[in-house]
């Protein structure tokens, strides 16, 4: 396949012929059956970032991401290893002050039982309250993460590689989408 015909596809300017979506499943080793689903839907998209970015930019950042969270979500489909999501703080009111933020973190901490100790890993902490992470390579040092809902149920936290982030880093913008 050439460059500008998979460009095509990926910008959905191209529908690949059968031939050529055999070849496309094989090569990425995925079943046919993927590429037959609809595209999931993402909606309450979040990202953090410290400058400016614009639509069209923030729109490339998506696409990256979503084939990332589409091979994700398909994997977990397969595999039936699924951790619903159900929000602790889905009845607290929409914080405005510091204060509010303290009192919903203290509720947070004890909900999910993880007491007054350092978290020893954020991301399984998450991962183990239904919320999905993936590390992803988005060429633009400004992003820092991302976050958004799949099927309007389930949360992705998507904290961005680009320039070798440190740990510390990573795992402060993993629980700054917590927040989102």
């Amino acid at each position: 396949l050439s460059k500008m015909a998979i460009s095509k596809y990926e910008r959905g300017l191209m529908t690949p012929s059968a031939e050529n979506l055999n070849k496309i499943a094989k090569a990425l080793s995925l079943p046919l059956a993927f590429f037959a689903q609809p595209p999931l839907q993402i909606t309450c998209s979040h990202y953090r970032h410290d400058r400016d970015i614009t639509p069209e930019e923030l729109e490339t950042y998506t696409s990256v991401v979503r084939e990332q969270v589409e091979l994700y979500y398909a994997a977990e489909e397969l595999t039936a290893q699924h951790s619903p999501f159900r929000n602790p703080l889905s009845r607290h009111k929409i914080v405005h002050t510091f204060q509010e933020v303290e009192a919903a973190a203290c509720r947070l901490r004890k909900l999910w039982h993880i007491g007054q100790q350092p978290i020893v890993s954020v991301y399984e902490m998450l991962e183990m309250h239904g919320i999905r992470v993936v590390e992803a390579f988005i060429e633009d040092e400004r992003v820092e993460g991302l976050s958004f809902f799949v099927e309007k149920c389930v949360p992705f936290v998507i904290i961005n590689t680009y320039k070798d982030k440190t740990v510390e880093r990573k795992r402060f913008t993993a629980l700054h989408e917590l927040a989102h």
